[in-house]
């Protein structure tokens, strides 16, 4: 996969090993796959000054846009945009942050986060989940890429043995229509030389 420096700073060494080894952490045939739909990713100072997406956003846009946000991914570019430093959200990681752009930019490149079997277990699960939890998912989420994003990004936490954060965690019980659906995409858990049930 394509990796950028847009400007070196004294923490860009220090976060490309980490970008190095967050990706050798995603099974070897998501990462082809994702290089193989011209995913890159960028590495900036900070979002809000090295992001030129977000030059396109009108005022009112940019205003309701997370100054502290610490990666992007631009669709059209085919891009993740990864911060080396932000503010607030001092439990994230680096490796977290990318996870999880690479979660978004997965489930809208296979086109699985668009398709009527992934928002129908979206769709399933929320009508199970009490209404507090309802209204917590489309206040912090409410969007099928964003939902993938995250449970993309904690199953491949789980997969390479590392300790999983409890918001993710938390969506993972709220959604397990959509978790193993997912499960079933990424095939992350099946036992070597074992076939998914083609019938």
């Amino acid at each position: 996969m394509e990796i950028t420096v847009a400007y070196k700073t004294e923490y860009s060494d220090d976060a490309l090993k980490a970008i190095d080894e967050a990706l050798s952490s995603i099974p070897s045939n998501i990462n082809q796959q994702l290089t193989e739909m011209g995913l890159r990713i960028i590495l900036v100072p900070n979002i809000m000054e090295f992001c030129p997406v977000l030059k396109e956003l009108t005022e009112e846009e940019l205003n309701q846009f997370d100054k502290n946000c610490p990666a992007v991914y631009a669709p059209l570019e085919k891009t993740i945009y990864l911060a080396e430093k932000w503010e607030g959200y001092e439990s994230l990681t680096l490796t977290q942050n990318l996870f999880n752009r690479c979660g978004y930019a997965h489930g809208r490149l296979t086109g699985l986060t668009s398709s009527l079997e992934f928002r129908q277990a979206v769709a399933e699960d929320l009508n199970h989940a009490p209404a507090d939890l309802q209204i917590e998912y489309r206040e912090l989420s409410g969007s099928p890429h964003e939902l993938y994003a995250v449970l993309f990004s904690l199953l491949i936490t789980l997969k390479s043995g590392k300790n999983s954060d409890a918001w993710y965690e938390s969506f993972a019980q709220i959604f397990p229509c959509t978790l193993k659906l997912v499960v079933d995409e990424l095939r992350l858990f099946e036992k070597e030389g074992s076939e998914r049930d083609r019938s």
